[in-house]
């Protein structure tokens, strides 16, 4: 995809914010936004150097000044009231005043990850209809502007809110919207989506580089995308003698472009530039949680996910300076790499399980064999709804998730499996099915996977293992049996895919 903002055209904005000194405000920051309600609110911006700038709202009598530092930045809070407006947002200096119109107090959240976060509205399942119904004045839409850069940005030039309309609801992301369609729909209260995603992304470039630097444990992103650059000069000349050889009838095969090539084709893989770009401005704007849906761009480095992916939650919770909410999508079946797709669900389980105020959406049941962009997005963003209503607002009575491995009890030869959000009970439509057990060879080498099939007590799995010699592996979902995985809860709710070696 081509970037909305070159890099230089970002640079050249700050030169000229700083020599103009007249009061500017971040894109961000636009008619039609929302701001997070019920809280105080970071606003902020430039002016001249000492230069008084004053704040002022039409939904309280509060008001604030402060004074511009030397190098042209300000920055205040303003409180806001409970969810509500139309209201106006008024930015006063000694010679300029800003007024930004149709401002809503309600629920703000960032929307980030790759391509199946930035899938269209329009391309998903019955899009049309859901396009044609997507009239939602009180839910405001910011598609970030693209930009990537190797220090992180104050600003996001281009940047614009909009209320949702079916006009240009067709290239929003369809999980963001039928998100923010249910969270509205249960709190009645303006909802905000910021959606920050770009397709073919790794965690790592949305990760601030000091993070991967100052950690043994993540620096390798950085070395392997100085491999990258620095192989790229002779996987280039290789390449395209290659290309040229299959041209002349030399060679039959096409060859493959290197991954140096491919990444170098991509500024915005670099690690942290995303981060730069995108997040870091919008770490001053008061927001109440992100959704995140990515994890397929990591496959070839899943053994390094799961601490890359807490470290990066982490990052993004000290630049917000605030524990937020972050309900993430485990990916969906995908039969390319398959060994790897089911190494990195397993990775985003576990982050799952590591970190606090954390929820998974499960993909088991939505997902196609064939596409890693499975079209069938609504449960999706519904199923993130769920967990925002009830673990950010409080709501009783909601089932967030299908069945998580728990744990496992040996009983002589028989074997019982049991799970979280299963307390309703389990089921499965037909036989059970989608589960093995790989034994291994006296060298610690796996056998050829065994299928078995369990029975169903309530909440629990119950295996006969008599013919099964201890250690093995019991695994569900796993490799080509994502494929036939139906275990669910009594809700309709899909269980993840899991291992466990049983000693």
């Amino acid at each position: 995809m081509n970037f909305k903002k070159p890099f230089c055209l970002v640079f050249l904005f700050f030169v000229t914010s700083i020599v103009c000194a007249q009061l500017k405000l971040p894109a961000i920051f636009s008619d039609h936004m929302v701001l997070q309600q019920q809280t105080k609110v970071p606003i902020w911006g430039w002016a001249k150097p000492g230069e008084t700038v004053y704040v002022s709202t039409n939904w309280s009598k509060e008001k604030a000044n402060v004074v511009t530092g030397q190098d042209g930045i300000w920055k205040t809070d303003i409180s806001t009231t409970k969810a509500g407006g139309p209201y106006t947002l008024k930015i006063k200096s000694s010679d300029k005043t800003i007024t930004i119109q149709d401002v809503l107090l309600g629920e703000v959240w960032v929307c980030s990850g790759q391509s199946n976060m930035g899938f269209y509205l329009g391309s998903s399942l019955n899009g049309k209809e859901e396009v044609a119904k997507a009239n939602y004045p009180n839910i405001r839409y910011l598609d970030v502007e693209r930009q990537v850069s190797d220090t992180p940005l104050m600003d996001s030039p281009g940047s614009k809110w909009a209320a949702v309309r079916p006009d240009k609801a067709a290239e929003y992301s369809a999980v963001a919207i039928f998100f923010a369609e249910k969270l509205q729909k249960e709190l009645h209260v303006p909802v905000g989506i910021i959606e920050v995603a770009w397709g073919g992304t790794a965690a790592d470039n949305w990760t601030p580089k000091e993070v991967l630097e100052n950690d043994p444990k993540l620096d390798i992103a950085l070395k392997r995308y100085k491999e990258w650059r620095a192989d790229f000069k002779m996987d280039s000349i290789g390449y395209y003698a290659q290309l040229d050889a299959k041209e002349k009838g030399l060679i039959k095969k096409t060859p493959e472009m290197p991954t140096s090539l491919f990444i170098k084709a991509r500024p915005h893989r670099a690690p942290s530039s995303l981060y730069n770009g995108l997040i870091n401005p919008l770490t001053n704007y008061g927001i109440k949680g992100v959704l995140w849906y990515q994890g397929e761009t990591n496959r070839k480095w899943h053994d390094e996910y799961t601490y890359l992916f807490e470290s990066m939650i982490a990052s993004w919770r000290k630049a917000w300076g605030k524990d937020l909410p972050f309900y993430f999508v485990q990916i969906a079946p995908f039969k390319g790499s398959i060994d790897e797709v089911s190494a990195i669900m397993e990775a985003q389980l576990q982050v799952y399980r590591e970190v606090e105020n954390t929820g998974i959406v499960v993909t088991m049941d939505v997902g196609n064999m064939d596409d890693i962009h499975p079209i069938n997005k609504k449960p999706v963003g519904e199923r993130l709804a769920n967990w925002a209503l009830a673990n950010t607002y409080g709501f009783k009575n909601i089932t967030v998730s299908g069945p998580l491995f728990k744990d496992v009890k040996v009983e002589g030869d028989t074997l019982r499996v049991n799970f979280d959000f299963a307390e309703s009970g389990l089921k499965t439509e037909g036989e059970p099915s989608g589960f093995e057990i790989v034994e291994f060879e006296s060298n610690g080498t796996q056998k050829t996977p065994k299928t078995i099939i369990p029975k169903i007590e309530n909440d629990q799995l119950i295996f006969d293992i008599k013919d099964f010699d201890k250690p093995f592996i019991l695994r569900y979902g796993w490799v080509e049996k994502m494929e036939h995985a139906n275990l669910f809860n009594k809700e309709g709710l899909p269980a993840s895919s899991f291992r466990v070696l049983i000693k």
